[in-house]
């Protein structure tokens, strides 16, 4: 797994040409792999208890308070694997997009025929189009493949645009998509699952790396900030019982500022060119494990599967339930959870329950 940098040449009329450069960055491939364990997170805790309502805020005060904590924390992981891509630009080639298919065809039909091996699924057309990426549950991979091929085009604006059309350009796009993505109204965008949300990301961490060096210092307090504020809105339109935006939503600007600041923050970790750990010992491939099936549009099939893996007094059960257990607390229950769950996920894509 290694970053791919992109050489910024400044013309005189204050455009940009990316010119890409291999060199390796230890701080980014750090962060991915953080990302990963985030989006294991995130698929661990609202997932398997349900989300928080107004009622168990008020009678299980600390317990809703620490998953709501955790979720808040982990939610930017989505937008800060596209904003990776975004810093460090998109080149595409076919051997790159033949690349990155055979990695999802490898995942996607690779853990169906095992699960169909072990007796724990069977030959459906449901598992067959999941397989062929046409169920909106492989939402991830479909929206950056999208981007990937619509990537050239991008790049092409961000090397002819100035800094002000570009930074013009991002501010109205993010208006909108809050407007009018964050409240639903936009079906389009999707609540950020969607190939137009993920070039908004783009253009936004692009923007960082060409321009917003003066703003790397403040990337941890950015995030940190940004995770505080989505709890207090998370308990207060819980609180209120309003319905017309979430909290946790992709499309959220807590979330989106949020990642941003992670971006940023990652930025400033020196490490150098020569890892940190063998990093390349741990395949860029292994971040669509999450998503190779993301989540089953049957919410029963989806419990069905989780149950196996949590007890009936709501206790983590599966093969890793002695991390939580020695650990006692919500963050290593999430973390052991979802180290399990892409075999619980299987289950619920292909098997019957």
């Amino acid at each position: 797994m290694q970053a791919a940098t992109s050489q910024s040449v400044t013309n005189t009329d204050g455009r940009n040409t990316l010119r890409p450069r291999k060199v390796r960055e230890s701080s980014f491939e750090l962060m991915r792999i953080i990302a990963m364990i985030m989006v294991l997170s995130v698929h661990a805790d609202f997932l398997v208890d349900g989300v928080p309502t107004g009622a168990d805020i008020t009678d299980h005060p600390a317990l809703a308070l620490t998953r709501i904590t955790w979720e808040s924390v982990c939610i930017v992981c989505v937008n800060i694997f596209v904003m990776i891509s975004g810093w460090f630009g998109i080149h595409p080639t076919v051997r790159g997009f033949c690349h990155l298919m055979f990695q999802v065809v490898f995942y996607l039909w690779g853990i169906f025929l095992v699960e169909l091996a072990l007796g724990h699924a069977t030959v459906t057309w449901h598992s067959i189009k999941m397989c062929l990426l046409l169920e909106r549950a492989n939402w991830f991979v479909i929206a950056y493949i999208g981007l990937y091929l619509l990537a050239p085009v991008v790049n092409a604006f961000i090397e002819k645009a100035s800094e002000r059309t570009l930074r013009h350009v991002i501010i109205c796009f993010f208006i909108f998509e809050v407007t009018f993505g964050w409240c639903g109204s936009a079906v389009f965008i999707q609540s950020g699952y969607s190939t137009l949300s993920f070039i908004g990301l783009y253009l936004f961490a692009r923007y960082l790396h060409l321009y917003g060096e003066r703003f790397s210092r403040h990337g941890l307090a950015i995030y940190c900030v940004s995770t505080l504020c989505t709890v207090g809105l998370f308990i207060l339109t819980q609180k209120l019982d309003i319905t017309l935006i979430s909290a946790t939503s992709y499309v959220s600007p807590l979330v989106i500022t949020g990642a941003a600041g992670m971006i940023l923050w990652c930025s400033t970790w020196h490490f150098g060119t020569k890892p940190l750990i063998n990093f390349r010992r741990v395949p860029y491939s292994c971040g669509l494990l999450p998503y190779a099936h993301s989540f089953p549009p049957d919410s029963t099939a989806c419990t069905g599967a989780v149950s196996r893996n949590i007890g009936t007094d709501g206790r983590h059960t599966g093969p890793l339930r002695h991390l939580s257990g020695l650990c006692g607390n919500r963050p290593a229950t999430a973390v052991a959870l979802g180290i399990d769950f892409p075999v619980v996920q299987a289950e619920s894509y292909f098997g019957t329950l």
